[in-house]
C-alpha cells in the first residue's frame, strides 16, 4: 500500500476530491481514476466510504491508485483546515 505526504494546502489552485459515504467500490474505483487523470492533488474520503483496497475498487483504479494521494479522514476536520487557508469547498447533493 502506497504511503502519501499530504498535499500543501499553501499552494494556489489545490485540487482535491472529498467523498462522502460512498458505497460503491467501483465507482469509488472511477472517481480515483478520474481525479488522477485530471491532475488533482488528493483525495479524502469519510471513513464510512468503502475500502479503497477492495478488488473491485483496485480493479476500477486501474492503477492511478498509485498516482493520487488518498486519505480516510473526518470531512469536518479537514472542511475546518480548509477555512483556515482560505481554500474554496464546492459541494454536491443527490438529496435536496
Amino acid at each position: 500500500m502506497p504511503k502519501f505526504e499530504a498535499p500543501d494546502l499553501e499552494q494556489d489552485k489545490i485540487k482535491i476530491v472529498m467523498l462522502d459515504s460512498v458505497n460503491d467500490p467501483g465507482n469509488l474505483g472511477s472517481i480515483v481514476r478520474t481525479a488522477a487523470a485530471l491532475g488533482y492533488d488528493a483525495i479524502y474520503m469519510s471513513s464510512d466510504t468503502v475500502d479503497i483496497y477492495n478488488e473491485k475498487a483496485l480493479r476500477a483504479t486501474q492503477g492511478a491508485i498509485f498516482k493520487i494521494p488518498h486519505y480516510y479522514v473526518s470531512l469536518e476536520d479537514i472542511i475546518k483546515q480548509f477555512k483556515n487557508y482560505n481554500i474554496t469547498c464546492l459541494g454536491t447533493s443527490l438529496k435536496n
